[in-house]
């Protein structure tokens, strides 16, 4: 089970406030991750969270100004790098949550 993650979810790393109602949809979706990573591998059932960074999208085009990160990276290019992660990805890597383009995994 592959979830799409954001940045401003981890708790760890928030040093900006706001976006409550985002944020905090996205942390409870991280929270419901890490719980079916540790149930599902009692039944070989894998569960991590990929995290794109910014996406060319309609959702996006008003933060451009403020992208923090050296490019902004197209649907298909951010469609195509999860699915190597998910062929890559085994048993070990069940309940991360991941920087898709380094590979790190993000604080909670």
């Amino acid at each position: 089970v592959v979830a799409v993650g954001a940045g401003v979810a981890s708790i760890g790393t928030n040093g900006a406030g706001g976006w409550y109602s985002y944020r905090m949809s996205k942390t409870a979706m991280n929270a419901f991750m890490k719980n079916l990573s540790i149930e599902g591998r009692r039944h070989n059932v894998l569960a991590f969270t990929l995290y794109p960074q910014m996406v060319e999208s309609a959702l996006s085009k008003p933060y451009v100004k403020g992208n923090p990160y050296p490019e902004l990276r197209t649907p298909e290019e951010v469609a195509e790098r999860m699915m190597e992660l998910v062929d890559a990805f085994g048993v070990e890597d069940t309940g991360r949550f991941v920087n898709m383009w380094s590979r790190d995994d993000i604080p909670w």
